[in-house]
Formats: structure tokens, sequence, C-alpha cells
């Protein structure tokens, strides 16, 4: 399913973190989807005819049952991070040998949005194994979006790192303001915390989900004291520390 950034936007979103995505279901059917997975990718296209397995993020892996009717939430595992302009597509898909019934949801008259395939197998993986969309649906679903606004960390350009990478903190020594920068490839939920000596966080200053590129933050130290403190972002299974000295 494939949603325009300038929709989302004239619906009154901006960039932040994906946390939810509900639907307007009619009918619910009871059935529990096995394998039930959602994912969602950035793209410039601004129409689909096939599925595309590549660049998408899996924000949601378990089991679901729709619980009713009415606007349904799924509340993701993985935030995602919407940019605030591009379009994006959703793909749900669930692995079930066999159906009983479906669940029906809300959705608007438009072509070119959304793509369908399914198929009773025996074995494997229905999101993996059913490759080929099997129709082309005329109507596209509509969704609510839960976004959380990101924090107020600045993304550097549009270039796109090879590596991952924490540099050292300027000015450092510093005297209470200074600046710490570091670079992801891909998107990813950052984890970035500042230490004192002993080893107890002192600033939590990134808790989400960062799309691939350049950051710097400005970090306020003005409630500290003088000393050495630690730095150390975790993003992706990377992780990197770096040291800085406070002087007032």
């Amino acid at each position: 399913m494939l949603y325009l950034g300038s929709e989302i936007t004239a619906a009154g979103g901006s960039a932040g973190n994906i946390m939810k995505i509900g639907f307007d279901v009619t009918t619910a059917a009871s059935q529990v989807m096995n394998g039930f997975k959602v994912k969602i990718k950035n793209t410039t296209a601004t129409s689909i005819s096939t599925f595309d397995a590549a660049g998408f993020t899996t924000v949601f892996d378990g089991s679901y049952s729709v619980p009713g009717t009415g606007v349904q939430y799924i509340t993701l595992q993985t935030p995602y991070y919407w940019n605030g302009t591009s379009n994006i597509v959703v793909e749900i898909c669930f692995n079930n040998s066999s159906y009983t019934s479906n669940s029906t949801v809300v959705a608007t008259p438009m072509s070119g949005r959304n793509v369908h395939g399914h198929s009773d197998l025996s074995s494997g993986d229905g999101c993996t194994g059913i490759t080929s969309a099997g129709s082309s649906y005329t109507a596209l679903p509509k969704i609510c979006l839960e976004v959380t606004p990101a924090t107020g960390t600045e993304l550097i350009g549009t270039t796109v790192p090879e590596t991952y990478s924490l540099s050292q903190n300027y000015p450092n020594p510093f005297n209470p303001t200074t600046k710490i920068n570091f670079a992801i490839p891909k998107q990813g939920f950052v984890n970035l915390k500042v230490y004192d000596i002993l080893g107890r966080v002192v600033k939590n200053l990134i808790s989400e989900v960062k799309a691939a590129g350049y950051y710097s933050v400005d970090f306020n130290a003005s409630e500290l004291s003088s000393g050495v403190y630690f730095y150390k972002v975790d993003v992706n299974g990377f992780t990197d520390v770096k040291r800085m000295v406070l002087v007032k």
C-alpha cells in the first residue's frame, strides 16, 4: 500500500517516529494470523503494480487477530522514522496455511496504490513465498498513523554515510555546551547517553529511531559539575564510546 508524503502532511502529519498504524475496520474476522508482519519503507514512487521486497524495515513480527470493528491500532515493535516528506510503502503479510474468513476495512477508490497476492501454502512462509501480485486493487485502505515528534537533533545534509561513526565532541574541554556528531548508514534505533566517571547515566540525549545520515547533537552540561564524562552511542549493533572533559 503506497501513501504519499503530501497526503500525510495534509492530514496534519509531521516528521517523527511512527509508533502505531491504525485501520478503520468494518467487519472483523476472529482468525489469528500467524507470522504476521508489518513492513515500511520510504520511496519516491507515486504508484505501484508489483511486489518489491527491497528496502523494507520490519516494524512488527508476531501473531495478530483483529480485535473488533472501528479504528484498530497495531503498536509497532520497532518505531519507524518518517522524515516528513517521503512517500511510504506499507506491506502487511501473514503465514496461515488456510483462511476461514476475511476482515474488511474502510478504503478510498484509487488505482495504482495497492497490490495484493494470496495462496494457501502447505509449508513455507507466505511473507516470502508469495512473490507475484495476484491483483491490483482499485481502492486504498485508509490508515491512521500515530507519530511521535523527533528530538531537536540536527540532520546534516542529505548524504548517506558508508560506515557508522562517533566523532570526538567539540570543543573539548567545554563549558557548558559542546557538539557530538555521529553517522549511521542505515536507519535504526539510536541510543546516545552521557555517563559520569562511575558509569552512571547523567543524560539521555537520544532514544529513538533515526534515518540514515550524519547527525549533530548539542549537549548542555550546565547542571553538571566539572569533571570527566563519557558518551556512548548504540545503534544496529554498533557501539562506540568517547571521553570528554567539562571545565567550569
